[in-house]
């Protein structure tokens, strides 16, 4: 019910209103607003307060009772009851909890709500005196016991009405608790309002019940990044565990599934990573108390290092224990040495000199600190490092950089130094390679990073040729898809001419990978796009100026390694022997095959028929052309969400999809379902497809030449994360095969063609006539 109403009639105080209802009667004209008419057993009649409402039939009060805090509304139905969190009051404390009450009746026909009593009555079977004093009634001040108020609250009235002497627009009252021992209290609160005699004998009673509330664990921070730390050094990090809850948490164990180079202070005692911490008895952590604990990382080497800390408790939220995620040495400092790591000075006539520019770069997020950078003693004299060309670095132009006067680099920053090859002798031919025998010298590079090792290496000839040079901008390993720089014009012709004329040649390339130089093979700088995972070598031959030109003796070779970064790159390839160029990049016309990756979330019709949602075209959870960059976990990141880098819609692929951070943990690992779709085959028939997979930059899965017709759908299989890869048993692949087609048995059981997918061997899993929710050009094939 909404509340109680009091109202005044002028006859006979006639009940019009609901059991809820009580109604006040108006006396005569004549009568004084706000004053008591007549007594009874349950008090006096109410008046009409506002002036002018004499001739009016019924003025009312309206009753709204409400929790403070909570806004729980309280109407006095049968077995209503309100709650009092108790878990969070320490031995000896105590909780109040404030209700208040209102009158919400217009104020046009108002009469004052007037409370005679309120009582706070005990239900347990026998109450004692620890009960009593455990659940207690006091008035808004908390000062004065409601027993005590019996007959002395004041009156209630909606705001807009003039307040005068008793006249009130909130009134409100207390229910203390005492916390004694753990024992849930009971009571039952009861308010005997005034207005008529009959409605005064009717309370309005709720139901007090005491519970023990819930502990509710939080690790701060949940994810403990130490950047870098260097070899022999260490560092801590803070861990708190926090009680958000009302009740005590209780810490039984800590996991530290980490690297030994970690160690963990919890308790009274250090416990080092791959070993848990058991409390017997438990860490004991009041509501709304915190645990500190502090984490150490000593590391003996400066490789990346990840785990998680999990804490057990009787927060029931987290069965399997709260995980807190751990890295170190994440942002170790970098440093790069171009061109490295060898630096080849070419051939060069007696009493000439050969020039090489080394451009060293902080390629990390750390300051990098070069404290030396010297041409190692038993190799080749013939090298030098002219520090005295370079100024702006102030360093001993004999030494370099030291330990007392080292080069620091902030992140991005770069310098160059010149090395100068200068031979005193020819170089002497090797007998069974007729080639000859370069001059050698090694260049040790230190630093806060990890140390660099670069080879001089160059011929000393009689007579000089072109020599042609190739530098890569972007570094001898890359990631796929990378566009290469290639610089030809670093080429030297002989006797100081100049280079005239450029070929490029792509020695080899990896399997499946048609790249070509742009603009063309003619141009000095081509770019070239690494857009497989694999080895690219290329060569360069140059003509010089001389009538006529002269090609240099030999062509310049380099060999550039494509190497995913990520933890899981899945790679697809395909040839169609019916297109006969498949290299005739935007025409627009080419078999279009597509790769998808999906969440173990994706759910889609079962097309398939294998019993379960086809996990395909389902967006946001199927990363495909359509939804190229899914959402899938944080939004402070991007790392746990798959990307396809690349969609070719005209022949021969490649596509491919990145992730690098899969979501799965040992304790919850989770399965990426991978598919190849025949999306439109532009009249060139069936393809044959190859999926590669690569684990941290590995390749460990090649399905290859798989037979693909039109709008065929090819479930090549579920990677699994962890895998055993990463040190876990599960394979990568969980590969689909088929007895047969599984829906001409969904069809009719007794069809020969009829089979199963996800047998443990057969044929690969491949549902014809695929028909995706998108539109399809060649859905004209399964007519």
């Amino acid at each position: 019910m909404d509340g109680f109403w009091v109202g005044r009639r002028v006859a006979a105080c006639a009940l019009a209103v609901a059991a809820v209802a009580l109604a006040a009667c108006s006396e005569d004209p004549g009568t004084t607003p706000g004053t008591t008419a007549s007594t009874g057993p349950g008090g006096g009649l109410e008046k009409c307060l506002v002036a002018g409402t004499s001739d009016q039939k019924e003025c009312f009060a309206k009753l709204d009772l409400r929790r403070a805090g909570t806004n729980q509304q309280l109407t006095g139905a049968k077995g209503e009851k309100t709650e009092i969190q108790v878990g969070g009051v320490p031995p000896g404390g105590e909780l109040p909890v404030e209700f208040r009450i209102r009158n919400t009746i217009s104020v046009a026909t108002v009469a004052p709500l007037r409370i005679d009593d309120i009582r706070l009555e005990y239900t347990a079977a026998s109450p004692n005196e620890t009960d009593e004093k455990a659940l207690e009634c006091f008035d808004s001040t908390g000062q004065v016991a409601c027993a005590d108020k019996k007959g002395k609250w004041s009156k209630v009235v909606p705001p807009g009405v003039p307040l005068s002497a008793g006249l009130v627009t909130e009134e409100s009252f207390r229910i203390r608790y005492k916390q004694f021992d753990t024992k849930a209290r009971t009571g039952k609160v009861c308010l005997r309002l005034g207005g008529t005699a009959e409605y005064a004998k009717t309370d309005l009673c709720f139901e007090l019940v005491t519970t023990a509330g819930k502990p509710k664990i939080k690790a701060q921070p949940t994810l403990i990044d130490i950047p870098y730390v260097q070899i022999g050094k260490q560092t801590t990090r803070d861990l708190q565990i926090t009680n958000l809850g009302d009740a005590t948490l209780f810490i039984s164990k800590i996991e530290v599934n980490l690297d030994p180079a970690f160690s963990l202070t919890a308790g009274p005692a250090s416990h080092k990573g791959g070993t848990a911490a058991v409390f017997d008895p438990p860490l004991v952590i009041a509501a709304g108390a915190a645990q500190a604990t502090e984490l150490l990382f000593k590391p003996t080497d400066d490789k990346k290092r990840q785990g998680e800390i999990r804490i057990f408790s009787n927060d029931s939220t987290f069965v399997g224990g709260l995980p807190v995620l751990v890295t170190a040495n994440s942002k170790v400092p970098c440093i790069s040495v171009k061109p490295g790591p060898t630096v080849n000075f070419g051939a060069v006539e007696l009493a000439k000199v050969s020039a090489q520019t080394l451009t060293t770069t902080n390629c990390g997020t750390e300051k990098l600190t070069i404290t030396n950078f010297a041409i190692k003693a038993g190799g080749s004299s013939a090298y030098a490092l002219n520090w005295a060309g370079n100024k702006d670095l102030k360093v001993d132009p004999k030494t370099g950089p030291t330990e007392a006067a080292p080069i620091v680099l902030e992140p991005n920053a770069a310098f160059e130094l010149q090395a100068n090859y200068s031979p005193a002798a020819l170089s002497v031919e090797d007998p069974a390679t007729q080639a000859k025998v370069p001059d050698i010298a090694s260049v040790e590079v230190a630093s806060n990073a990890s140390p660099v090792q670069l080879k001089f290496t160059g011929v000393c000839v009689e007579k000089n040729c072109p020599e042609a040079k190739i530098h890569v901008q972007e570094g001898e390993q890359v990631v796929p898809q990378t566009v290469l720089h290639l610089k030809g014009d670093g080429s030297i012709a002989p006797g100081g001419g100049s280079i005239t004329k450029f070929e490029w040649k792509v020695v080899s390339q990896p399997p499946g990978s048609q790249q070509s130089f742009v603009p063309n093979n003619k141009t000095p700088n081509p770019t070239f796009q690494t857009n497989v995972a694999g080895e690219y070598v290329f060569s360069l031959d140059v003509w010089d100026d001389s009538s006529p030109p002269v090609k240099s003796c030999k062509p310049a070779e380099i060999k550039i390694i494509a190497v995913p970064s990520q933890a899981l790159h899945v790679e697809l390839l395909w040839k169609t022997p019916a297109d006969p160029d498949e290299t005739d990049k935007g025409q627009g016309v080419g078999a279009d095959l597509d790769l998808h990756f999906a969440h173990p979330l994706a759910q889609g019709p079962d097309q398939d028929c294998d019993g379960t949602p086809d996990p395909w075209f389902s967006t946001p959870f199927d990363a495909f052309w359509f939804n190229a960059t899914p959402k899938w976990g944080s939004a402070a990141t991007e790392d746990d969400d798959a990307r396809l880098d690349l969609d070719d819609t005209d022949g021969a692929g490649p596509e491919n999809v990145n992730l690098n951070a899969p979501q799965g943990v040992a304790e919850s690992p989770v399965q990426y379902a991978i598919g190849v779709h025949y999306w439109n085959d532009f009249g060139f028939g069936k393809s044959f497809a190859t999926l590669r997979i690569y684990v941290l930059g590995k390749q460990v899965v090649e399905l290859a030449n798989q037979e693909l017709k039109p709008v065929d759908m090819w479930y090549v299989g579920r990677i699994n994360w962890p895998n055993k890869e990463v040190g876990f048993e599960a394979p990568v692949l969980q590969t689909c095969y088929q007895s047969g087609n599984a829906c001409a048995a969904k069809k009719n059981p007794g069809d020969p063609k009829g089979g199963a997918m996800w047998q443990a061997q057969g044929s690969p899993c491949i549902t014809p006539c695929y028909l995706s929710p998108l539109a399809n050009s060649s859905s004209a094939v399964c007519k």
